[in-house]
């Protein structure tokens, strides 16, 4: 496995002991399970994206989104992999849902439609003035 300075530090690992890892020694046991179907995945399709988990050298899981695609390496064809850490991301996603406005949105339309119904004229409730 090749890697790059960038993936060494966010895992926590020198190159050379990132380089003796295999991908089922990063990922956490459940995303390594899946790693049979997603190579196949790639071979046959050329590319894919996916969710993973890496597991840093601390033992502290890392969510990421991997793009995966075949690439000409010298004389071998082979997988590179990008990982983007989705931390964040998955913060966002679990304090607002999709689907449900937040709490800053539902604050601003009552704000813009008080702000509308006290200050314009002709914008109350009917295009009247309230």
């Amino acid at each position: 496995m090749e890697v790059n300075q960038a993936a060494c530090d966010h895992l926590g690992y020198s190159r050379d002991e990132l380089r003796q890892l295999n991908l089922k020694q990063v990922d956490d046991p459940e995303s390594a399970s899946l790693i049979p179907e997603r190579i196949p995945e790639v071979l046959r399709k050329g590319q894919a994206l996916f969710e993973s988990v890496h597991v840093r050298r601390d033992g502290t899981k890392i969510p990421v989104e991997v793009n995966a695609r075949l690439i000409d390496y010298g004389e071998i064809v082979a997988i590179l992999s990008i990982s983007r850490d989705i931390s964040l991301r998955k913060q966002v996603l679990r304090a607002h849902p999709p689907g449900r406005p937040s709490a800053r949105y539902r604050q601003d339309g009552r704000t813009r439609q008080h702000f509308a119904q006290t200050r314009s004229p002709g914008c109350g409730r009917n295009g009247a003035d309230a």
